[in-house]
C-alpha cells in the first residue's frame, strides 16, 4: 500500500527510532504551513511497511513532543492499518504560534527537507506575528505636535476630542507611555527626508535635481511628493485620427498606489525612508523591508493586504489616502505587469515605465509629437541659471504677453489639456518664474524675474 509523497506538510519515518528526527520535521512544517502530518511505519517513497505498536508507543510520542517542541502543541495521534494488515501511526499537529523550536533550534520546511533557520529569517518570523512593528520603538524626540494630522483628519470629518484620546486611539505611544516611531513619523517635527531624485538619461550617471521633503508630517510629505510628481505627467496628443487621443506619460493611479505602499509598508525601524528616482523612461520607487513571513508574491499580486505598520496605515486610511481593499498592487499589475515589481531581499523596487520616452537620441524631449529641448534657459526676462522645458517657455511667453490669460485660453492656443497647463503653472511658480496676484477668478499673473 502506498499513501503518497513527502511534501512541505507530510513526513514519513520507517521506525520509532526516528522519533526525534520526525518531531524536528513537525516543528519545521509548522513554521512553514502551521500544520504538519507525520507517519511512522512508512518508507520515503510512501510505501507502508508497518511498525510494532506497543502499549506505551503513543505515550512516548506525546511526552517527547511536549519536552522538545516549544511552544507546546497538542497532537492528534491515530493508529492505522494498511490494506494488507500492517500497523502504522499518523500524527497530526496544527498551530499558529510560530516560530516553533525543536530542542531549542528553529527549522523551516523546504520541499521535503528541514533547514535550520538563520537569525535574519527568525527575526522576520517573529516580527510577522505583529501588525505594528514600530509601535514599541521609542520616538527620536518626545517633544511632538500633530497639527497637520489633526487638521487633515478634521477636514475628513474626524474630530479629535482630546490629544490623550488621540494618542490612545491611534496607538501613538509605547507600552511605557512614550511617543513611538509612528507618532514621530506623523508629527510636525519629523525630520526624516523623503527624496525625489531626477537623472538625465536612463541611468544614474548624471543627476539633474534632488528634491527633499522633511521637517513635516509624513502625511504632508506624501502630499508634497504627489503634487511634485504630477507636474511631470505630460500628455502626448495624437490628432491625426478622427478622435483626438491623449496618452499620459504615466498612470497616476499606479504611481500613487506605489508611493502609498512605499510610505505605509516601509520598514521604518532603522529610519530609512523610501526614495523615488526619475529617469527619462521610468520611475523607480524604492522602499525597504521584506514581505512578512508567510506572505508570498502571488498573494500580494492577487490583492492580499496585511499592514506591518498598523498605526501608520490607520491614519493614512482615515485621511482617505490609503485603503484596506487590497486593490493597490493589482492596479499596478494590471497596468504594468508583475515585472514592475522587484523583490530584492531587504528592499522592494517598483518600476513605472513611461508611455513614451522623454528623451530621444539627441537628448530632446518628445511631447505632443515634437522635439522639445529640456533644460533650456530663457534669455529674455528670466535670470541665467533658471531652466525651463519648451512647454514651460511656451506658457511663460503667453503669460508675458497677457498677464490675465487663463489656463483654458492657453490650452486652446497650445493644443494642450487644461490639466497640463495647470501643472505647468505649478512648476513655473515653484521655480519662482511667475506668481499669482489675487484670486484665481479676479487676479492676474506677475513675472517674478
Amino acid at each position: 500500500m502506498n499513501i503518497g509523497k513527502e511534501s512541505e506538510r507530510i513526513e514519513f519515518k520507517e521506525t520509532m527510532s526516528e522519533l526525534e528526527a520526525g518531531l524536528k520535521s513537525i516543528s519545521s512544517m509548522l513554521n512553514r504551513n502551521k500544520e504538519a502530518v507525520l507517519y511512522f511505519g512508512v518508507q520515503d517513497n510512501g510505501d507502508v511497511i508497518g511498525i510494532d505498536i506497543v502499549k506505551d508507543t503513543i505515550i512516548k510520542i506525546k511526552e517527547k513532543m511536549k519536552a522538545k517542541i516549544k511552544p507546546m502543541v497538542i497532537p492528534e495521534i491515530e493508529t492505522l492499518k494498511s490494506d494488507d494488515g500492517k500497523d502504522y501511526i499518523k500524527v497530526c499537529v496544527s498551530g499558529t504560534n510560530i516560530p516553533y523550536s525543536y530542542d531549542g533550534r528553529y527549522y523551516l520546511r523546504t520541499g521535503a527537507s528541514d533547514d535550520q533557520i538563520d537569525v535574519h529569517m527568525l527575526t522576520n518570523i517573529i516580527e510577522s506575528k505583529t501588525d505594528d512593528r514600530i509601535r514599541e520603538i521609542k520616538a527620536l524626540s518626545q517633544d511632538l505636535t500633530f497639527d497637520y494630522v489633526v487638521n487633515t483628519m478634521k477636514k475628513k470629518g474626524i474630530h479629535i476630542d482630546s490629544l490623550d484620546a488621540f494618542y490612545e486611539s491611534y496607538h501613538l505611544k509605547t507600552s511605557k507611555n512614550e511617543f513611538n516611531m509612528t507618532a514621530y513619523l506623523l508629527s510636525d517635527q519629523n525630520i526624516i527626508i523623503i527624496r525625489v531624485i531626477q537623472f538625465a538619461g536612463k541611468d544614474r550617471t548624471k543627476m539633474i535635481k534632488k528634491n527633499e521633503f522633511s521637517n513635516q508630517s509624513l502625511l504632508k510629505s506624501f502630499s508634497d511628493v504627489m503634487d511634485y510628481i504630477k507636474i511631470f505627467n505630460t500628455h502626448r496628443i495624437d490628432d491625426m485620427t478622427k478622435e483626438r487621443i491623449e496618452t499620459p506619460l504615466f498612470d497616476e493611479d499606479s504611481v500613487r498606489e506605489a508611493i502609498i505602499n512605499a510610505f505605509v509598508h516601509n520598514d521604518w525601524k532603522n529610519e530609512t525612508p523610501p526614495t523615488i528616482f526619475m529617469f527619462d523612461d521610468r520611475f523607480e520607487i524604492f522602499s525597504y523591508g521584506e514581505l512578512p513571513y508567510g506572505i508570498t508574491q502571488d498573494m500580494i499580486f492577487n490583492g492580499y493586504s496585511r499592514p506591518i505598520n498598523r498605526g501608520l496605515f490607520t491614519i493614512f486610511m482615515l485621511c482617505q489616502i490609503a485603503e484596506q481593499s487590497g486593490h493597490g498592487i493589482p492596479t499596478i499589475v494590471k497596468k504594468y505587469g508583475k515585472e514592475a515589481f522587484d523583490f530584492r531581499g531587504s528592499a522592494i523596487k517598483v518600476t513605472i515605465k513611461y508611455a513614451f520616452n522623454l528623451m530621444n537620441t539627441d537628448n530632446n524631449a518628445v511631447e505632443n509629437g515634437e522635439n522639445v529641448p529640456v533644460n533650456v534657459g530663457v534669455n529674455v526676462g528670466v535670470n541665467v541659471g533658471v531652466k525651463m522645458s519648451n512647454s514651460e517657455m511656451q506658457v511663460y511667453n503667453e503669460i508675458k504677453n497677457n498677464v490675465n490669460i487663463t489656463a483654458q485660453e492657453i490650452s486652446k492656443k497650445l493644443n494642450k489639456t487644461k490639466r497640463t497647463i495647470e501643472r505647468i503653472f505649478t512648476s513655473l511658480k515653484e521655480k519662482k518664474i511667475i506668481k499669482r496676484v489675487g484670486s484665481d477668478k479676479t487676479g492676474h499673473w506677475e513675472i517674478c524675474q
